[in-house]
This record gives structure tokens, C-alpha cells and sequence, in this order.
């Protein structure tokens, strides 16, 4: 079961992350039809992406502690 659970995490911090960032650059070029973006759609991006990796960091640190716990 915990084998489960840690495989689904890291395959969701894994793909997560990257599809998430992808994801909110096509829908924030997409609502505005413009050829570049307005500086705080850039900066909400940034912050986005580095929240994203924080807890992507978090998730490897818990899965480490689970990992651990098993042996």
C-alpha cells in the first residue's frame, strides 16, 4: 500500500510540475490573444513555478522519510 502511494506521489511531482507550468503559459497566452505578456502574468507565473518546485521538494523529503520508516 505505502509502495502505492509513493509511486503515485513521485509520478505526480514528477509529470506534475512540468504540465501544471505548461498548462497556466497556454491558458494565460490564450485569455490574452497578445504577442507578449503583461509583467504580473509573468511574475504569477514565476511564483507559481517556484511554489511547484517547493513542494516538489517537499514530496521527494516526505517520500525519503517514508522510505526510511519501511526498512
Amino acid at each position: 500500500m505505502q509502495d502505492t502511494v509513493i509511486a503515485i506521489v513521485a509520478i505526480l511531482a514528477v509529470f506534475g510540475t512540468p504540465v501544471m507550468i505548461v498548462a497556466i503559459i497556454c491558458f494565460t497566452s490564450m485569455k490574452g490573444k497578445k504577442g507578449s505578456q503583461n509583467p504580473e502574468d509573468a511574475k504569477m507565473i514565476q511564483e507559481i513555478y517556484r511554489g511547484l518546485e517547493k513542494m516538489e521538494q517537499r514530496i521527494e523529503s516526505l517520500e525519503a522519510i517514508l522510505y526510511e520508516h519501511k526498512k
